[in-house]
């Protein structure tokens, strides 16, 4: 499926990166999508917005990301491991087995392939005795990359509420764009340091319908909830995805009537109901039929020749 205004994956990025890195906005050098429009052809490779204010997104295996970690290996389809990446067996380091796989299951039973204590290492780790189900509520006994939770196997406790500690269990998945199991709206999202994708909840770009001051952006060919870095209004310059007010995203200049950057912040409208900004229109989200869920979904842009 194919979108008119296809932007960056940056659900896991953004959601998962920017909670553990400390390190300042930067932009990120390489083959990058665009947050850009076209009204039949796929985005540009190299305008418009990265990913997220601390990592930046692109297509698998060519990723990149502010993510510290070393003694990684890669396997040729942008997974990163301790070891030997999908060969069935992990590492065993003072006891402990690390480098696992989802996909080859190398854990011992009554064990999970989870995180490391970052995004870049994975490790088998004991399965809660009563674990929680893919959508069940959930608690995290540490960081959001410890992999210590009470969730079961491959599954992980994501979108901690700061003050509860209580997330929600969702499906790891081993490659860009896979399929996420049981939940149409979520999108398996990466990055280049990042062992192991995560299906990552959906949400209404209409409704705006995150928690915690997140706001709904493209991932993949859904939307998914993002920490926001700025709250940039209408016409403002934006450069990452992640920049832009809630009910706003980042395109490209060519979109955005007197947009000055590389890319400015447009709205989202509703179809059944197009309001734009002037000397701009409700052009729809996808190309061709949309997914029910998103089936009212538009862009505020210059009008389509």
């Amino acid at each position: 499926m194919t979108t008119i205004l296809r932007l960056r994956h940056a659900a896991l990025a953004a959601a998962l990166l920017l909670a553990c890195s400390g390190d300042d906005p930067e932009t990120t050098q390489g083959s990058t999508s665009s947050a850009s429009a076209s009204a039949s052809v796929s985005a540009s490779s190299t305008s418009g917005a990265s990913a997220s204010a601390s990592a930046s997104s692109t297509s698998k295996g060519s990723t990149t990301a502010n993510v510290s970690g070393s003694g990684t290996a890669t396997d040729g389809s942008g997974t990163t491991c301790d070891g030997d990446c999908g060969s069935g067996s992990g590492t065993t380091t003072g006891g402990k087995i690390t480098g696992c796989y989802p996909p080859d299951n190398p854990c011992p039973e009554g064990q999970k392939c989870t995180f490391d204590g970052d995004f870049s290492h994975t490790q088998c780790v004991p399965i809660d005795p009563r674990p929680k189900g893919l959508g069940d509520a959930c608690q995290n006994e540490g960081p959001l990359a410890s992999g210590l939770d009470n969730c079961g196997d491959g599954l992980l406790c994501w979108n901690l509420d700061p003050d509860t500690g209580i997330g929600e269990c969702v499906a790891f998945c081993a490659f860009e764009g896979e399929f996420c199991p049981l939940d149409a709206t979520s999108s398996c999202s990466w990055c280049q340091e990042c062992a192991l994708g995560v299906c990552v909840p959906g949400c209404d770009p209409l409704l705006q319908d995150c928690q915690n001051g997140a706001a709904c952006l493209p991932s993949n060919d859904a939307f998914t909830c993002i920490d926001l870095a700025m709250e940039g209004q209408q016409g403002d310059p934006c450069e990452y995805v992640n920049v832009c007010a809630p009910g706003l995203f980042c395109a490209d200049a060519s979109y955005v009537p007197g947009c000055e950057g590389n890319g400015c912040c447009t709205a989202f409208c509703d179809l059944q109901d197009p309001q734009c900004p002037d000397q701009t229109v409700c052009t729809p989200w996808y190309e061709g039929a949309p997914p029910d869920l998103y089936a009212d979904v538009g862009a505020c842009v210059v009008p389509m020749p």
